[in-house]
């Protein structure tokens, strides 16, 4: 076998220009697989750096309607207490803190955790010491854990942080450890910098609300089916002894969750279709190269005839055609893993937000032993088609042609041409993907939002806890503040609001009700979106109102009165009585006072005529985490944006320099980046797909250029007969057009399939789209063309005589 190793690797040194194309061929698609596997291998099938990894869940609760991220106090001390099919059960919560330095207050981003979750999850920390039941108990003096990151960043790594002191919130913390770097995987890229304890059984009393996400091991012997059933049955006991509002009379249920559930579906299914797209690449790649060795062992079959006629076997001939075929793919391999490598650091760079996972994605061992398998896999693809060939010549034959070494048709040029419709179909199913992700991209940045974003900007406010633990004390603090701002230089309105766009709106679960109208039950239980605003807030944002008027100043304390989308309207009110109607919100009877226009506050991907409840904003619902509250502002800009900004932050300086101001971000690139993913997803599959499409070309024009090669007697004796040079353009041509012709064909039936599995990918535009598939088709057709054009070209140029006389 090493014999044929070094005789392989002797052979392709000396046919260096094949060697170079085949190997470039085959480093493209190992190299585009390696880097998106890596990617699905962190996201999607490895996501956490943890020991047993796979037995760790998130759990949570959730009805018919909605399926929470979370779960109960009560029902985690419950699972915690009772359930024999863990081995460990331990919670945290998200919050942010403020922190004060010489440039004035900042936000961090903050988590609480129960003590035994690092040793849950099976991490320690890197200094110091973590923390422990005492000092999650109420009235224990507050201590802290830093991220990696954080000490790092603001603190340059120094030990002597341990003991010290540090103020979050106007409180003094001290530091009692710090954590490793990337230890906090579970968060889903929330990445918090600080660490504060609590108890599984602490409720905040503010919150009203105590709810905790919930980690937990499961037991190596039980099934996730087993663990949910018996979860089921401590949650139906304890919500037996103990109900809770939140549920009302609903049955809820226990999900258990491995890592990846926290990956949005859109991601996941974009991740599944570029895996596909890759390895379409792939194959297209493998069968150029099969096409090449084809070619490449017809022009040695004289030789191997030779070789077989002085003894040697076809198993030994086919062992020597293998050889080379693994030097390929492993030098292949290697150049792939380098191409991978460079792919994944330009896929970093572009990332779009969402995906910030994607910074800590690397070529591991498990991508490298799948990049091994893959060129393993392609060593035996693109092998096994000139081996074929050769068990099935008729070496005899190859002598007798003399010194041409050359067999016309057969199997061998069957094969090429079928490998050449194989390609062609692969690079239709590639395009009409891209092409779909094009027109959907296309279709979001003309999306019509129906308010006016020019020089509109919203600004969260996060807000020390302690000063303005009371709404009165709010409402005093953001009426000076308005007050301030309405006669700030460059501001030209402000408003507030619970949610500002991008972002769509909470989700209410409670259950609907409308005097006079008979709903249906998945109308009365189904979520609704809903949003808390001032009464100026549809004038500042210039979103038009269809009837009636918007809340007045006193309403938001007498809380009667709603304002709906028209698609609520329409909806519910099919006849158009909407106005002056009355809706059963939460308990409580409200009149509907306003209609207003659907518009897209969510995301440019949202669809218009989602519906939308609007109640009259009210301070003391501000949303309120453990340590800080925030509050989203509404401004629009009389003339420079960047004025109106600097007089927001010098207006809330002036006003209490603890006040922060984490974030500022204009509506019009805040939309936009609502579309980061389609846009990456979108610039992904087109290099896929240009790859293919070149590949293809390459692989046509090679095999046209062989059947010039293989036919050159008989295209001198039509030439000598007087055959017009258009007439041999023509006949060359079409031996490789008729063969990719029927691969579009193939192509066209495949993608119609394919595509039904990027449905969640598109808007705006169909998976069956006509416009897509013929533009794709034109696009092949052309390019089919080309790739045939220049080695035909070669056929007119085919001397008769000089063909004859080689013959």
């Amino acid at each position: 076998m090493w014999h044929d190793l070094k005789t392989a690797c002797r052979e392709l040194l000396k046919n260096r220009w094949f060697t170079c194309v085949t190997v470039l061929t085959l480093a493209l698609g190992i190299g585009a697989n390696t880097a998106i596997f890596g990617v699905v291998n962190k996201l999607l099938l490895n996501p956490w750096p943890y020991a047993d990894s796979d037995r760790l869940a998130y759990l949570s609760v959730g009805n018919e309607r909605l399926q929470f991220g979370w779960a109960p106090r009560s029902i985690a001390v419950a699972w915690r207490d009772q359930a024999r099919s863990l081995q460990g059960l331990e919670g945290f919560t998200s919050n942010s803190a403020l922190a004060y330095d010489e440039n004035g207050a900042r936000v961090l981003r903050g988590a609480r955790i129960t003590p035994g979750l690092p040793s849950l999850l099976g991490v320690a920390p890197l200094l110091g010491r973590g923390f422990t039941a005492a000092d999650a108990e109420s009235g224990a003096p507050p201590v802290v854990l830093l991220s990696y990151e954080l000490w790092q960043r603001d603190y340059g790594g120094r030990r002597d942080m341990l003991g010290r002191a540090i103020t979050l919130d106007e409180v003094s913390h001290v530091v009692v450890g710090v954590m490793p770097p990337r230890w906090d995987a579970f968060a889903s890229g929330y990445r918090p910098e600080v660490l504060f304890p609590q108890a599984l059984e602490q409720a905040i009393a503010s919150d009203g609300f105590p709810s905790i996400g919930i980690l937990a091991r499961l037991s190596s012997s039980m099934s996730v089916d087993t663990v949910t059933r018996e979860l089921d049955a401590i949650l139906e006991r304890t919500l037996a002894e103990a109900p809770l509002r939140m549920f009302g009379q609903e049955k809820v249920s226990t999900r258990v969750d491995g890592p990846s559930y926290r990956v949005q579906a859109s991601t996941r299914d974009a991740l599944r279709v570029l895996l596909g797209a890759v390895g379409l690449v792939l194959l297209v790649g493998c069968s150029n190269v099969a096409n090449l060795l084809l070619a490449r062992g017809a022009s040695r079959a004289r030789e191997l005839a030779l070789r077989s006629a002085l003894g040697a076997s076809t198993r030994r001939l086919v062992r020597a055609l293998f050889a080379e075929c693994a030097v390929l793919a492993v030098a292949a391999g290697i150049a792939g893993v380098g191409l991978g490598w460079l792919t994944l650091r330009i896929l970093m760079r572009l990332r779009p937000g969402s995906l910030e996972t994607l910074d800590e994605v690397q070529l591991d061992a498990t991508v490298l032993a799948f990049t091994f398998g893959v060129a393993v896999a392609t060593a035996v693809l693109f092998g096994i088609a000139p081996a074929l060939q050769l068990t099935t010549r008729k070496l005899g034959d190859a002598l007798r042609h003399g010194a041409s070494g050359v067999v016309r048709g057969g199997a061998g040029a069957r094969l090429r041409k079928l490998l050449v419709a194989a390609q062609m179909a692969l690079s239709v199913m590639l395009l009409v993907s891209a092409g779909l992700l094009v027109r959907s991209v296309i279709y979001l940045q003309n999306v019509d939002v129906r308010f006016d974003t020019q020089g509109l900007f919203t600004a969260q406010l996060t807000l020390p806890r302690g000063r303005y633990q009371e709404p009165a004390s709010r409402e005093v603090l953001f009426d000076q503040l308005f007050e301030r701002l309405r006669s700030s230089p460059g501001i030209a309105a402000v408003t507030q609001a619970m949610i500002a766009p991008p972002n769509y709106g909470a989700v209410a679960g409670n259950d609907l009700e409308i005097r006079g109208v008979t709903l249906s039950e998945a109308d009365a239980r189904a979520p609704r979106p809903l949003n808390m605003v001032q009464p100026d807030f549809f004038a500042t944002l210039g979103i038009r109102l269809l009837e009636g008027r918007t809340f007045t100043g006193d309403e938001a304390s007498r809380n009667a009165e709603i304002l709906l989308s028209r698609a609520t309207a329409e909806h519910f009110w099919p006849d158009g009585n909407a106005l002056g109607g009355e809706v059963n919100w939460g308990g409580a009877w409200r009149t509907v006072v306003g209609i207003t226009d659907d518009v897209i506050s969510g995301g440019l991907w949202q669809k218009r005529d989602t519906p939308m409840f609007y109640l009259p904003f009210r301070e003391g619902r501000l949303p309120s985490g453990a340590s800080a509250q925030s509050a989203t502002l509404i401004l629009r800009a009389d003339g420079d944006v960047a004025v109106a900004m600097t007089s927001l932050r010098a207006a809330t300086r002036e006003l209490d320099p603890e006040i922060a101001i984490p974030n500022v971000q204009l509506t019009e690139t805040a939309l936009e980046n609502t579309i980061d993913a389609p846009r990456f997803n979108m610039a992904l599959l087109i290099a896929f797909a240009l790859i293919g499409l070149v590949l293809a070309a390459v692989g046509l024009a090679a095999v046209i250029g062989y059947e010039v090669t293989e036919r050159t007697h008989e295209i001198g004796i039509r030439m000598a007969l007087g055959a017009r040079t258009e007439n041999v353009r023509r006949l060359a041509m079409r031996h490789g057009l008729t063969p990719a012709f029927v691969g579009v064909v193939l192509g066209v039936c495949g993608a119609l399939a394919a595509t039904q599995l990027a449905t969640s990918l598109l808007h705006g535009v169909a998976p069956r789209d006509p416009l897509t598939f013929v533009g794709v088709v034109a696009l092949l057709v052309l390019v089919a063309f080309g790739a045939s054009w220049l080695p035909a070209r070669r056929a007119t140029r085919v001397d008769p005589i000089t063909a004859l006389r080689a013959e």
